[in-house]
């Protein structure tokens, strides 16, 4: 699975835009979920969102 850059800052925004405060938050658990299901793809793809919304902070 290959996300570009752009397409994982639109998720953010998406994901910023839907939860408000609490995206950082409800991002990570996804991202925790990825890891529990040792979901490699997705656990990159999501760390890269809780990072791309932190970083808009």
């Amino acid at each position: 699975m290959v996300v570009t850059d752009s397409e994982i800052e639109r998720l953010a925004r998406d994901m910023i835009a839907t939860h408000g405060p609490r995206a950082a938050r409800i991002a990570t658990e996804r991202l925790n979920d990825m890891i529990d299901r040792n979901n490699i793809p997705g656990r990159e793809l999501w760390a890269c969102v809780v990072h791309v919304i932190c970083a808009f902070r």
